[in-house]
């Protein structure tokens, strides 16, 4: 019904290596994790079978939180909680790392150190700050001079999509606001590229969010080509009325088919579109590339199942309705008595 009004989009994947000087800080990282990963199975309450992934974390988190409210108020479960909650953020740390860029991470370790040293700090905060690694993750961070290699792809690709067609409209998608900021410094730079942000409506810190009111002026002036580039967070995937776009870009896949699909879904409307996903090699943005694929490959099996069960049924429904119509036929052959 629908595909007449469907337009061909074109998916290309850029797969970015992390370089050595960041790999150096991001196994820091790797090894600080790892060791609460360790510690959190020998306490028992981690699978040494199971990834531990952000979801299982959390999983684990529910899990002791409920044996405290129960009762069991032992030192090695509120222990076990603080290690949960540092294996929590050092992941975080590690993809930033990995999939984002130093300017993020700075950012991120700068606002860890912050929550450390105030009254409120956890202990978790704290047991990552003092920790000789952080330390030296911190000068290794200082001596480095560039950013994420995913950031001169996207100015790139940004600069040839301007350049072949200098009216086109293009959306960056980041997960992340510190990256949105940075993308937009680099993104500022290139000859005929008019750069916005839109972001959610919560604030964080100084960090101040966008409106509601503030979002549609920003998305109107978007629409009327006062800015042709579009740096957007998860608030720009849906619910807003955006433009036609020709070029849409991922900064970093997301996990979520859904996400997947309405992200690729701000271009092809009125006319065909590209989009360009941005994939760093042996990190979590393999695994977010996967999973999204792997739902939508489920997704649609679903629908083509669902759709052969309504095609059975319809020709059911068909075969009964002549089976009764040629019974009324049948019927007035008989004298009415």
């Amino acid at each position: 019904d629908v595909s007449k009004y469907v337009h061909n989009i074109h998916m290309d994947w850029v797969e970015v290596d992390v370089p050595v000087s960041m790999r150096k800080l991001a196994d820091k990282l790797r090894k600080m994790y790892d060791q609460c990963i360790k510690e959190l199975i020998k306490m028992g309450v981690m699978a040494p079978g199971r990834p531990p992934s952000v979801k299982y974390l959390l999983e684990v988190q529910r899990a002791i939180q409920l044996r405290l409210n129960q009762g069991d108020k032992s030192h090695q479960l509120y222990n076990a909680l603080s290690i949960q909650a540092r294996a929590i953020k050092l992941g975080h740390a590690l993809e930033l790392a990995e999939t984002q860029g130093v300017s993020s991470l700075t950012s991120y370790l700068d606002k860890l150190r912050e929550e450390a040293l105030s009254p409120k700090g956890s202990k978790a905060s704290r047991a990552i700050i003092a920790s000789d690694e952080f330390k030296e993750i911190l000068e290794l961070l200082a001596n480095l001079k560039m950013e994420h290699p995913k950031i001169s792809r996207v100015m790139g690709i940004v600069s040839h999509q301007l350049n072949s067609k200098p009216d086109s409209r293009i959306i960056v998608f980041t997960q992340y606001r510190d990256t949105c900021d940075m993308v937009i410094s680099y993104v500022s730079k290139i000859e005929g590229a008019r750069v916005t942000k839109l972001i959610g409506q919560s604030g964080r810190g100084t960090d101040k969010g966008l409106k509601q009111k503030e979002q549609v002026g920003v998305l109107q002036r978007f629409r009327e080509g006062e800015f042709n580039v579009l740096v957007a967070t998860s608030v720009g995937e849906e619910g807003l009325d955006v433009a036609n776009t020709d070029l849409v870009i991922f900064y970093e896949p997301v996990p979520s088919e859904i996400r997947s699909i309405q992200r690729r879904g701000r271009t092809g409307r009125s006319r065909s579109g590209r989009v360009v996903v941005l994939v760093t090699a042996g990190t979590r943005d393999e695994a977010s590339l996967y999973s999204s694929e792997k739902k939508e490959k489920e997704m649609r099996k679903r629908l083509y199942s669902l759709k052969q069960q309504w095609d059975r049924e319809n020709k059911v429904k068909k075969e009964v309705a002549k089976i009764q119509k040629k019974g009324q036929t049948d019927l007035t052959d008989f004298p009415a008595s």
